[in-house]
């Protein structure tokens, strides 16, 4: 019958539509498409806006997630941003306090679609970030060379 398929999910942008209703949120039917399509997480609508403002760090809990919450969209606001306004800036940081931190700084740091907001975030998260990584770069490439 062929109804409803895997590419329709990004083709037809169903995350983001389901996303941005204001008055009801159908989570079955956001957690059938992500499970289906984990990674229409990451598409972009044609407003640059991502569907998950407030709920890619479930399905993306560790540096993807992070990374995702920081993505500007064409009006230059991130998910972080809006989820803040939303919901206050207290509740939103508690979802997102348990992310792996190295990782996610990394990838924030190269990444030039990512605003400097969280790489800001990240750092005075864990201030100490910068030392832990160079210092298992340092192990890690010691092993490499012999």
């Amino acid at each position: 019958m062929d109804l409803l398929k895997k590419e329709d999910i990004q083709a037809y942008d169903l995350l983001n539509k389901l996303c941005w209703q204001d008055n009801y949120f159908a989570e079955k039917r956001f957690r059938f498409l992500v499970e289906w399509d984990p990674n229409s997480l990451t598409h972009t609508s044609r407003y640059g806006c991502l569907p998950l403002s407030f709920f890619g760090i479930k399905y993306f809990p560790n540096k993807k997630g992070t990374d995702l919450l920081f993505h500007r969209n064409n009006n230059g606001k991130t998910p972080f941003q809006l989820a803040g306004e939303r919901f206050g800036h207290d509740e939103v940081m508690e979802v997102i306090e348990d992310t792996l931190i190295i990782q996610a700084l990394v990838m924030s740091t190269i990444d030039e679609r990512i605003d400097l907001d969280g790489v800001h975030f990240l750092l005075r998260r864990e201030p100490d970030v910068i030392q832990k990584l160079l210092s298992s770069d340092a192990c890690g490439g010691g092993e490499d060379d012999e």
